[in-house]
């Protein structure tokens, strides 16, 4: 059992606590703004295990964040724990580009069921949707975003503002345990061709924007455009402090490498 209290005060949350709709999107929100998707762990090699007690202690006691295994894990057993019925869902982004058969899985996505209808919750994207989505065919609108949700018969496809990256994902509701994850968090978190060993990111979510940072490149998307700058030491560890990555040794020369190669491979 997760403490819940600390995880509250983690995410900021002083509101109510009964398992109601307005719960749901007040602890999502919460937790979005809060907490960041940022793979720095991965990168020093040091990856959080896959199970509750470990991911507790990186994301609520050492207030760091983490990617869609470890902060989508995290947040479900605290949905469980104040009364939600959540399940755990297979997902792919970029299916197109991983193929049926390696896609799926690459992305975990929550699903809870309430008062009659399933949500979309989903703390795990880096820059995705603030309140939780109802899986119901649709557009759905939450500010100046738009989120187009489709029903594609043995999967549904999450649509997301179509300045996001990715666009959106794929979806299948049936009900997995946290653990049917692992092979994957154990791939992309130490594979050489992982994305997120070959390059550092993290990114924070706020009310009127999104900020990323990925290797010295910081983008700021708000609803009227993108704002893009390469930073120098002194701004990247003062931004990637502020956006909620714990101080690490290591990360600098990290980021700036992969920036170097990526200049060099033509990358504009």
């Amino acid at each position: 059992m997760i403490d819940v209290d600390a995880y509250l005060r983690r995410i900021g949350h002083t509101g109510p606590v009964a398992p109601t709709l307005d719960t749901l999107r007040a602890v999502h929100r919460a937790q979005l703004l809060a907490v960041p998707y940022e793979n720095a762990g991965i990168q020093l090699g040091t990856p959080a295990p896959l199970d509750i007690p470990a991911l507790e202690d990186r994301i609520v006691r050492q207030r760091a964040g983490g990617y869609c295994y470890q902060l989508n894990g995290l947040f479900g057993a605290l949905l469980t724990a104040l009364g939600f019925q959540v399940r755990h869902a297979c997902a792919a982004v970029h299916l197109d580009r991983y193929g049926e058969e390696d896609g799926w899985g690459n992305h975990l996505a929550l699903l809870v069921d309430l008062d009659g209808q399933t949500w979309v919750a989903d703390a795990g994207l880096g820059d995705g949707f603030l309140d939780p989505l109802p899986l119901r065919p649709g557009v759905h609108h939450q500010g100046a975003e738009r989120y187009t949700i489709e029903d594609r018969g043995d999967r549904w496809w999450i649509g997301l503002d179509g300045r996001t990256s990715p666009p959106g994902y794929h979806l299948r509701t049936a009900p997995l345990e946290l653990a049917d994850f692992d092979a994957w968090h154990q791939r992309l978190s130490t594979a050489e061709d992982s994305p997120f060993v070959r390059t550092f990111v993290v990114q924070r979510m706020y009310a009127d924007r999104t900020e990323t940072v990925r290797a010295l490149t910081h983008t700021v998307r708000t609803a009227t455009g993108n704002s893009t700058a390469t930073l120098d030491r002194p701004a990247f560890e003062a931004t990637v402090a502020r956006l909620g990555v714990p101080e690490e040794e290591g990360l600098w020369g990290l980021a700036a490498a992969q920036q170097e190669a990526w200049v060099a491979a033509g990358s504009p």
